[in-house]
């Protein structure tokens, strides 16, 4: 599972990390301990990684709470604007064509073949492009 930020609520993102982040307490006595004349290196790597988990602990509940996860392939990732213009312009082509009753000849046919085409095309392309 993945994060998608780009679909998330950032703004309460930032929020809820700002109200969780005032709550862990930063060990600011290894700071004004006389270079560590108290403490072993044992304790004070202790004192740092517990502060470090409590930061990713507040970062990641965070996130889940507000952004959502989806599988890696559960949105189109290749899909542009450009591939939702074309299939726009093939589908219009296309109900055109059928409109006027999908004959074999013409430059109606030439027009909705050529733009199914092309719409078809760049999206084999861009799928298979990140693909990769």
């Amino acid at each position: 599972m993945n994060f998608r930020w780009d679909k998330g609520d950032i703004f309460q993102y930032y929020n809820m990390t700002y109200d969780m982040l005032r709550a862990v307490n930063a060990p600011l006595f290894l700071m004004y301990d006389n270079d560590g004349a108290n403490l072993s290196k044992r304790d004070i790597l202790h004192c740092v990684n517990g502060f470090y988990r409590n930061i990713v602990h507040v970062l990641h509940g965070a996130s889940c709470s507000t952004i959502p996860r989806k599988r890696h392939n559960f949105y189109k990732y290749w899909w542009d604007e450009e591939l939702s213009l074309l299939k726009q312009k093939a589908i219009a082509s296309f109900r055109l064509w059928s409109a006027l009753g999908k004959p074999r000849v013409g430059s109606d046919y030439d027009a909705m073949r050529h733009d199914k085409l092309t719409y078809k095309c760049k999206s084999v392309e861009e799928w298979q492009g990140c693909r990769g």
